[in-house]
């Protein structure tokens, strides 16, 4: 079942100003991507570890025009 963008955003505990993590048992990788392409597209980075992703957003893109 889809998860809503509410839904990710409610399971996700912020650890720090700019990193959030979500057990791995409360959203798919391809939910995460989906959600984080749309919302933060080019600002975050995502690491797996004992079944919880971390996600780190940072404040400006990591892309260069």
């Amino acid at each position: 079942m889809p998860r809503s963008t509410q839904a990710i955003v409610k399971e996700a505990k912020q650890i720090s100003p700019d990193t959030w993590s979500i057990p791995a048992s409360k959203v798919t990788s391809a939910q995460l991507k989906r959600y984080l392409d749309d919302e933060h597209f080019g600002k975050y980075s995502v690491k797996l570890k004992r079944d919880v992703f971390s996600i780190t957003i940072s404040a400006r893109s990591s892309w260069s025009v």
